[in-house]
């Protein structure tokens, strides 16, 4: 097994849906990790995939519930 370095790992790695798709609210990394634990533990339990949920780890919710957008998305 080889060992990816840590800024490698993408958030497709780690679940494969997101809540964009499946119709969950989506949060920036600056609000995921302003929310309370609890927050986001029931966020986690109550979204609308097997992918996670309640017990899930912090960084895996934040997969699922955090969409990366680039700038082009927003041209013209």
């Amino acid at each position: 097994m080889s060992a990816q370095p840590f800024g490698s790992v993408t958030n497709d790695s780690l679940v494969s849906e997101t809540a964009e798709a499946n119709g969950d609210p989506v949060f920036t990394k600056a609000e995921l990790e302003a929310m309370s634990n609890t927050m986001v533990r029931r966020l986690a339990a109550n979204a609308d995939t097997d992918e996670i949920h309640g017990k899930s780890p912090r960084f895996q919710i934040h997969a699922y519930f955090r969409v990366q957008r680039s700038l082009t998305e927003y041209s013209e």
